[in-house]
């Protein structure tokens, strides 16, 4: 079975509340690139969250974790203040 992806996903918790921001799944066989992202996390200003960058194997759904490697680099949250 050859590899079918990962899936990236990022959101924002306050306490039981989870807010998915994005959700990306990234093919191996036609996305072999960096993607940049940017969220607004604007909703949120002045409370205190968690951001959570979740990495799933393969697309929902998927029990094919074979050759699903996965990066984040660099994440940065930053004001424009």
């Amino acid at each position: 079975e050859e590899a079918d992806g990962v899936q990236f996903r990022v959101g924002v918790s306050e306490g039981r509340i989870y807010d998915e921001l994005l959700r990306q799944l990234v093919d191996p066989t036609r996305d072999r690139r960096w993607f940049t992202v940017r969220l607004d996390l604007s909703a949120y200003e002045g409370r205190t969250v968690n951001v959570v960058f979740n990495t799933d194997p393969g697309p929902p759904g998927s029990t094919n974790p074979r050759n699903d490697r996965a990066l984040w680099g660099e994440p940065r949250i930053y004001s424009s203040r």
